[in-house]
């Protein structure tokens, strides 16, 4: 297939239609989100039915249906004394009976933590339908954290935590032995296709509790229609910088200056020294908001991906000074739109970036080589263009969503064959995710206007009996789809009465 033939809509001409189910904890969260939505758009272009069932559901018209979690009160106390994260929650038990599980012929799995899902629902629902499990980070590995960093008793066994204030799931006490022991059991007796975006996690899976499993490595994707290089001066202009002044950006979510595991105080000392060679020099803090006390530090907030590809636009170099990363969506998106990027040398960042071609590589924590690195960019317009150019070759070739997207499909046909599965098999129950988006969209609606209006009517005179009683109401209520606030509503304000 041509680089050119990957940025165009086009259909899957491979085999029969598949059924695609995407799960994950939410529909919009963070990379892992933005990865499921994106690979569920382009399977739908490409001619197959992919759907995707969440914890949470956060943006009322996303497609995403949302399915009760279910705590079990009578042990959630003592889960949470434990140290036992998502064991008192029961709904995910029943995922083999939901209609969307039904009707899929393969379950890719995203991010099973973030308190929706318990692990031992894994074992039934991998032995009902095929479970392809993309692995963004190291929890799902270790006894609890999202990064192990120089820790490597995930590869045999967790225990005595060095430290338990890593991002994970929050937990009272060290319980991280019995943790890891659990999801080895779990994972022994589940059938399941792991998926790493970078060479990185893939060795990873294949030391630790999944070697036994089958894995692939799929690069993740972006869309390099947005993410393309356009007009710098405008984007300048639309952002009140200069034309020729030095721009140098840093990505996270909230902002890279306030995000430790992004290297915050690495990249702040790091702009210390390039400010003293290029006093003009502007830092746009990509995903940050509200007001800078420095004039040369701008919080930009990033609403949407086509805002997100005009504010790189203006930037001439993206640090990166990340000290945990799987496969970053930030570097693949400045490499898309011609930026080169500067970053440190861990996770799979090394697999993004073209050594001295799209970027450069240093050591972690190593301040004064992160500063000439971006200084030696910088400096010399030619190559800075040069970088550029060959960022954008490299990002189209190897990070477009469409290849991605292809990649999992491949993989999808695989997990079905090797499990004796067709595709095809659940036409019966197909289109029930999209009526049940429909319904919860109107759920989400009805929950805005009820927490607006605390009386007994609407403002236009709609009873809220009435609209508890709608055909969305009830058909969510008769599937158990309901969130616990609207059926204590429904509770409160369904019986007889003005």
């Amino acid at each position: 297939m041509s680089r050119d033939s990957l940025t165009e809509g086009h259909k899957d001409s491979g085999g029969k239609v598949l059924s695609i189910l995407h799960l994950n904890a939410w529909d919009v969260h963070g990379g892992a989100e933005r990865l499921a939505g994106d690979l569920l758009r382009v399977q739908r272009e490409a001619g197959h039915r992919a759907e995707m069932l969440v914890g949470r559901k956060v943006v009322a018209d996303s497609p995403a249906v949302a399915f009760s979690a279910l705590v079990d009160a009578s042990c959630q106390a003592r889960c949470l004394a434990e140290g036992l994260p998502d064991y008192e929650l029961r709904g995910s038990h029943g995922l083999t009976d939901h209609p969307m599980v039904r009707a899929c012929d393969v379950i890719h799995v995203h991010n099973l933590y973030g308190g929706y899902f318990n692990p031992f629902s894994l074992i039934s629902l991998s032995h009902y339908k095929p479970v392809v499990w993309s692995m963004h980070d190291m929890q799902a590995m270790t006894g609890y954290c999202s990064h192990a960093l120089d820790c490597g008793k995930w590869r045999t066994g967790c225990g005595e935590c060095p430290d338990l204030t890593r991002p994970g799931p929050r937990l009272q006490v060290d319980s991280t032995a019995r943790l890891w022991r659990d999801r080895e059991i779990i994972y022994q007796n589940s059938r399941l296709w792991m998926a790493g975006g970078s060479g990185w996690i893939l060795e990873c899976l294949r030391e630790g509790l999944f070697k036994n499993h089958p894995t692939k490595l799929i690069p993740n994707g972006i869309d390099t229609r947005i993410f393309c290089p356009g007009d710098s001066a405008a984007a300048r202009a639309a952002l009140g910088l200069g034309a020729d002044a030095p721009v140098v950006a840093g990505l996270a979510r909230k902002g890279a200056l306030a995000h430790p595991w992004k290297g915050g105080q690495y990249l702040l000392e790091a702009l210390g020294v390039l400010r003293g060679r290029f006093p003009d020099l502007v830092f746009l803090n990509l995903g940050a908001e509200g007001e800078s006390a420095e004039p040369w530090i701008r919080n930009v907030s990033t609403e949407s991906k086509e805002q997100m590809a005009a504010w790189l636009r203006a930037v001439d170099v993206l640090v990166y000074p990340s000290l945990a990363d799987t496969a970053p969506l930030a570097v693949m998106e400045a490499l898309a739109c011609g930026v080169p990027v500067v970053a440190f040398r861990v996770g799979g960042i090394p697999d993004q970036i073209r050594e001295g071609i799209s970027g450069f590589l240093v050591e972690p924590g190593d301040v004064g080589a992160l500063a000439a690195a971006a200084e030696e960019l910088l400096s010399d317009r030619g190559l800075l263009r040069e970088f550029g150019r060959a960022a954008r070759e490299d990002a189209v070739a190897r990070f477009d969503i469409r290849q991605c997207g292809e990649g999992y499909v491949d993989y999808y046909r695989e997990a079905i064959s090797a499990t004796g599965g067709q595709a095809g098999g659940g036409e019966k129950d197909a289109g029930w995710g999209a009526e049940m988006a429909a319904l919860q969209r109107g759920m989400m609606e009805a929950k805005t206007k009820l927490k607006a209006h605390k009386s007994r009517r609407i403002k236009d005179g709609e009873r809220l009996r009435d609209l508890l009683e709608t055909r969305w109401m009830r058909a969510g209520l008769k599937l158990g789809m309901l969130p616990a606030e609207i059926r204590r509503w429904v509770a409160a304000f369904s019986g007889k009465g003005k």
